[in-house]
């Protein structure tokens, strides 16, 4: 995911989010970036003030060797974790990650995802840090709502919600949401 901003005519700036991975040549996952059709981006919206800078990623699975190297991690407002931060781990796995990622910036939001046990949830939530199931305001201006896990896959992974319950948890959080025009979501890829 990558933001932009745009200035228009009337000095108003505009938030675009891009969605895109990277692909390698052969079109597996690797080497060269795919680069976003800029007639395509979505969610925009006006920023009246100060824009703000959002680094979002996911699957670290425990390894940190590359965050370092995302231009503008140190820097940026908010920092999201998009789940599956350890394969399979505990809250004492993601509590390594979690310090070795406040290092570099602190300003730090986190969801579980599939291949994360359900107490990392708890834990997350007892540092006030968690998205899952919840909306978040940032800012006073950005409105992030979040939706982790997965849905229900064929090799019965820890945190898979069905659709419905995906839907409730969605739904709740979007409800307790007061700025429902300037959200995000990040979430699991839905079938």
């Amino acid at each position: 995911m990558r933001c932009i901003i745009q200035e228009k005519g009337s000095g108003e700036r505009i938030l675009s989010i891009d969605f895109f991975q990277k692909v390698g040549e052969n079109g597996k996952h690797g080497t060269s970036s795919v680069k976003p059709d800029p007639t395509t981006r979505r969610p925009s919206f006006a920023l009246r003030e100060n824009p703000m800078r959002i680094i979002a990623f996911g699957d670290i699975h425990t390894s940190l060797s590359e965050v370092r190297n995302i231009p503008g991690v140190e820097t940026a407002d908010l920092i999201i974790l998009n789940g599956d931060l350890t394969n399979y781990g505990s809250r004492h796995d993601v509590k390594k990650i979690l310090n070795e990622i406040m290092t570099i910036n602190l300003s730090v939001y986190a969801q579980i995802g599939n291949l994360d046990h359900y107490d990392i949830n708890t834990y997350l939530d007892e540092l006030d840090i968690n998205l899952h199931g919840q909306a978040r305001l940032f800012q006073g201006k950005v409105c992030c709502i979040g939706i982790g896990g997965s849905n229900i896959t064929p090799f019965r992974t820890p945190v898979e919600f069905s659709e419905e319950e995906l839907t409730a948890i969605g739904d709740k959080a979007w409800s307790s949401s007061s700025l429902r025009k300037h959200c995000i979501i990040p979430s699991s890829p839905l079938s």
